[in-house]
């Protein structure tokens, strides 16, 4: 095993089919070699490098256990944490947007015919010019 703890970020940067690695319930696995053996071809495991594929996985290989299929050097770790993305600095900042998104659809929504229904009240903000092009 390379390390304990392997955040998905690092995962993300592995998606080729000579580098791919896949997150399977808590482990990140190379699965660069395993590509060619896979019954279901390569394609499939390809579309899920650098992503937790677990939920996927369990829905089709019911109570198949990888690692039995794998050499042990694929098992890399277990997927971790990005510390980043749970520092007080990241958090603040998710909280602040968080607090600009809400005025602003509030603004939008205020500001729009009070006839509309809740229901009819997104397809109006993707249509709206004045929104802000990152909150659609």
């Amino acid at each position: 095993a390379i390390s304990k703890g392997i955040p998905l970020s690092e995962v993300n940067r592995h998606i080729t089919p000579h580098d791919c690695w896949v997150a399977l319930n808590g482990k990140v696995y190379d699965l660069s070699e395993f590509m060619d053996r896979h019954p279901g071809g390569p394609t499939t495991i390809l579309a899920w490098a650098g992503k937790d594929a677990s939920k996927f996985f369990n829905e089709i290989h019911k109570g198949v256990k990888i690692d039995q299929y794998l050499r042990p050097e694929a098992h890399l770790g277990s997927l971790g944490v990005d510390e980043s993305l749970m520092s007080e600095e990241f958090w603040h900042t998710l909280r602040a947007r968080i607090v600009e998104i809400r005025e602003e659809i509030d603004r939008v929504l205020s500001s729009s015919a009070t006839e509309s229904h809740k229901a009819d009240s997104i397809p109006r903000l993707m249509q709206d010019q004045t929104v802000d092009p990152q909150l659609k």
